[in-house]
């Protein structure tokens, strides 16, 4: 069992192990929160902090490019913002925070990195553009650990709480 990440209308996938999957998310939150400015950059990272195992069960969280509500006048902006998310995360932000070292995180990152920035607007498929799959509830932050939180609380405090 495990998710897998894709742009489907190009081919493209990656498939992550479920302790991949929150590892992956886990650090993409760590410096997604820290650069978020605008309330679409926000809304993003709660949406990712909703693709939560400890939540919604381990195996269930994948997620196409197509499922995130880019805004067709900023999707440019949108996109370069997810490529420096993901740049930040690469280099190791924040990485001190999680209560051990991800060894192969690194490697889901830079294909994830190849997914998006091949990813392009197309509004005649997936769902509507100005809507997010599942609408984020919340623009709070974990105290602990400083990264959006979703509805149920924080995605980083949920996996050190759970063996996935």
């Amino acid at each position: 069992m495990g998710n897998c990440f894709t742009y489907n209308r190009a081919g493209l996938s990656l498939w992550m192990s479920n302790g991949g999957t929150s590892v992956f998310l886990s650090v993409l939150l760590l410096a997604g929160s820290d650069l978020a400015r605008s309330g679409w950059e926000c809304e993003m990272m709660v949406w990712l902090a909703d693709n939560d195992q400890a939540v919604f069960g381990a195996g269930t969280v994948g997620f196409d490019l197509d499922e995130i509500a880019w805004e067709p006048t900023q999707f440019a902006t949108q996109k370069a913002f997810l490529l420096h998310v993901i740049d930040v995360a690469l280099t190791r932000h924040r990485w001190n925070a999680l209560d051990y070292d991800p060894p192969v995180v690194a490697d889901n990152l830079k294909e994830f990195r190849v997914i998006v920035e091949a990813y392009s607007l197309d509004n005649t498929t997936g769902p509507g553009k100005s809507d997010w799959a599942h609408e984020p509830t919340s623009l709070g932050k974990c105290v602990r650990h400083e990264v959006f939180v979703h509805a149920r609380g924080c995605l980083l405090c949920h996996d050190m709480s759970i063996t996935l």
